[in-house]
């Protein structure tokens, strides 16, 4: 423990010496998930800033930033997070650009910008110090004293960020940016995305997104033998007199097991990029806690809350910000139910 504190006063001393010594550039550098994918909130700013001030330089930060070349424009560089190079980059940027906590070692000047685009606004489920099972130390999280300006798209959005950040700044309640391609719609990208999948136009689409579990750990195994996929299929199917296709998608924090994917319309996209575009093409959401239920709303389509492990769940991961009976979703506990 002393020496991670160490580590981390460290690191915050030599990025106070590289902006005190290199001073500002006009760029802007952007984060998604630690690191893990070119997506959500930050992709949308990052694609509308080069639109808007295309002399901005944009830098991406990534863990596999050599597989995200092949993934982000040509006008991004991405350099490699968790480096000294992510120190140089951030200390040398005018704006920051977050859907993520900063790692608690960030210092940030006077000159620079910090704008946090929290990937959780209408959330199920409690965060950071909002929770009482979640064992973060008193400023640990640090967006509360560095942070400049955070986005919001509802008033629980704000209070995510007074309550878990403990953040008494600047708050911009205006939606949020990953959400404006779900209001408003594309048939031409659906299009597109449905070629890229090899899914029919003429076929509908059911997204299964479980959020993880926090007593099973970040980047734990999620299990998907807890629901039938060709029976949910082939129930819709008969339902609807339609064919039905089946994308899976886990939590980023997540890898996935134990599925069998001998079905050619049962496809796992966890790995897929940006989750904005599976929920623009989708038909039906089926998710557990994970606050994409209320994304995916926007596009005025049913949502089912598969959660089969409810009590457990209370008890042992998060606390919830409200009952589910109190929600405008379907909530079941059993396949039977959701059938």
């Amino acid at each position: 423990m002393i020496i991670e504190r160490i580590k981390t006063y460290t690191k915050r001393f030599l990025m106070m010496v590289s902006y005190l010594i290199n001073g500002v550039e006009n760029k802007a550098v952007f984060e998604s998930f630690s690191g893990q994918s070119y997506s959500d909130n930050p992709r949308v700013i990052s694609e509308l800033l080069h639109t808007l001030s295309p002399e901005i330089e944009i830098v991406w930060l990534f863990k596999n930033p050599e597989e995200k070349r092949k993934v982000v424009p040509p006008y991004v560089r991405v350099e490699k997070r968790c480096t000294k190079n992510m120190i140089k980059e951030y200390s040398t940027a005018k704006i920051w650009v977050n859907n993520f906590c900063v790692q608690e070692f960030m210092y940030k000047g006077k000159n620079q910008t910090y704008i946090q685009t929290w990937h959780g606004d209408r959330p199920f489920k409690k965060v950071i110090y909002e929770s009482n099972k979640l064992n973060f130390r008193k400023n640990e999280v640090r967006e509360n004293k560095i942070c400049d300006l955070c986005v919001a798209g509802s008033e629980i959005g704000v209070q995510v960020y007074r309550k878990a950040f403990l953040y008494q700044g600047k708050i911009l309640n205006v939606g949020t940016p990953r959400a404006d391609v779900l209001v408003n719609g594309d048939s031409d990208r659906v299009k597109y995305i449905r070629k890229k999948l090899g899914i029919p136009h003429d076929s509908k689409i059911l997204l299964y997104a479980p959020t993880f579990r926090d007593n099973k750990g970040l980047n734990s195994s999620q299990k998907m033998d807890i629901l039938n996929f060709e029976r949910v299929i082939s129930e819709l199917q008969l339902k609807d007199n339609c064919s039905w296709y089946c994308l899976i998608r886990v939590h980023p924090s997540l890898n996935i097991k134990d599925i069998n994917l001998d079905d050619s319309k049962i496809l796992n996209l966890s790995n897929y990029e940006d989750m904005a575009d599976l929920m623009l093409i989708s038909d039906m959401l089926i998710t557990d806690y994970s606050s994409s239920a209320g994304d995916f709303i926007l596009r005025n389509k049913p949502v089912i809350l598969y959660q089969y492990d409810l009590s457990e769940y209370e008890k042992e991961d998060r606390e919830l910000h409200f009952k589910m009976e109190d929600t405008p979703f379907w909530s079941v506990q059993t396949e039977e139910d959701l059938i």
